[in-house]
């Protein structure tokens, strides 16, 4: 997924959605996970 700033991210964390989604996660949580933020530039089209 991809958000415009730290900001985004964060209010997208707290989205209705990703609530259900933490709720889903606590009943099945995974073994391990890897989370990672990259910061790029817009890029170019191919």
């Amino acid at each position: 997924e991809r958000w415009e700033s730290q900001e985004a991210l964060a209010a997208h964390g707290k989205s209705a959605h990703m609530a259900e989604f933490q709720k889903v996660m606590a009943a099945n949580p995974p073994v391990g996970r890897d989370l990672r933020i990259y910061n790029t530039d817009e890029g170019n089209p191919l």
